[in-house]
């Protein structure tokens, strides 16, 4: 059994994922509601990106639309509310450092993202630090290994790279112009953390870069037909083996799956129905399945994937009634 994490338009929910599927929450939506200080966080505050700080089992619910953090403990069955956090530019991703002393929030609307230090409970500091990234601040992501962020804005085509001082400062290194129209959105680095796998939002792709030469290597189409109005690149995420990648497509509504046959060379393998419509995000749960927020259409859906191969099987699709932003566990990828 599998204890899942959604975000929605109006909740968050935990569900029970077992062999046989998804079963009925675990608590229900009303029950949540109540967690999350339901009269202070209404409808409309979208809670539609979750992090976990998996050294304190802390969940981190974003709030695009009341530009707020909210933190829970999630080591029992019943979370407890820990605090919240302003985040004004409507966030739309958060981040923790390898070493769990910091969080980084992407703002959409303000084009910045914001550092919080995290505290010994697991709760975050008032705001230390805002950065201006560049328009529609999508993404903010760890090279692995190393004290180096790289920031996708999606309006201006570009990639920034910032450094963690060892005071826990942020200063600029690099810029990476990415190609015209692409539209960076997110990003999943190779093991070595020498290449960067970014998928463009706007081309609908998937770009390889080389972070020490600032090159383009290679694209891969995530389409298999001309491109369509509608159309657009959404997530990505590696296998912990770093051996499979994946990477969704929205309008198309599918997942791409490649082969790393080096970390610089990708080789496509299958391309599969997202079995609803416009997978938001998506995450691997251990080595066995892949959970997906099909947004439009309302559900999460499952995959059953075969470790070896890379390969996915559906496994069934359990309807929410709200858009579904985001799907995960602690400790996916």
């Amino acid at each position: 059994m599998k204890r899942i994490f959604l975000g929605g338009d109006t909740d968050f929910i935990i569900g029970d994922l077992t062999d046989a599927g998804v079963t009925r929450p675990s608590l229900a939506k009303n029950s949540l509601a109540r967690w999350s200080r339901a009269k202070s966080y209404s409808p409309g505050a979208v809670p539609s990106f979750l992090a976990f700080d998996k050294k304190r089992s802390v969940l981190h619910v974003v709030l695009e639309g009341s530009d707020q953090i909210v933190s829970y403990d999630i080591s029992t069955d019943v979370p407890r509310w820990l605090g919240a956090v302003d985040c004004p530019g409507g966030p739309c991703h958060l981040s923790i450092a390898e070493d769990a002393s910091f969080a980084f929030a992407s703002c959409y609307g303000g084009g910045e993202a914001h550092q919080y230090r995290i505290l010994s409970d697991g709760r975050l500091s008032p705001r230390i630090r805002s950065v201006s990234v560049g328009r529609n601040t999508h993404s903010v992501v760890q090279v692995p290994g190393r004290p180096l962020f790289w920031a996708a804005s999606l309006g201006d085509d570009l990639m920034e790279e910032l450094e963690l001082t060892p005071g826990g400062g942020l200063t600029r290194r690099r810029r990476w112009r990415t190609p015209q129209g692409m539209g960076p959105r997110h990003t999943a680095f190779s093991p070595s953390g020498r290449f960067a796998y970014v998928v463009g939002e706007c081309d609908a792709s998937l770009h390889i870069l080389d972070v020490e030469t600032l090159t383009e290597v290679a694209v891969h189409p995530l389409l298999n037909r001309s491109f369509q109005a509608g159309d657009s690149g959404a997530d990505v995420h590696l296998s912990a083996d770093g051996k499979l990648l994946y990477a969704s497509s929205r309008g198309f509504d599918a997942l791409s799956i490649f082969r790393c046959a080096d970390e610089s060379r990708l080789e496509f393998l299958e391309r599969i129905s997202s079995q609803g419509e416009i997978p938001r995000s998506f995450s691997l749960v251990g080595d066995s399945l892949v959970v997906v927020a099909n947004q439009e259409s309302h559900q999460l859906s499952v995959f059953g994937r075969d470790a070896a191969t890379g390969l996915l099987s559906p496994e069934g699709s359990f309807g929410q009634g709200q858009r579904i932003y985001w799907a995960g566990a602690s400790g996916s990828s």
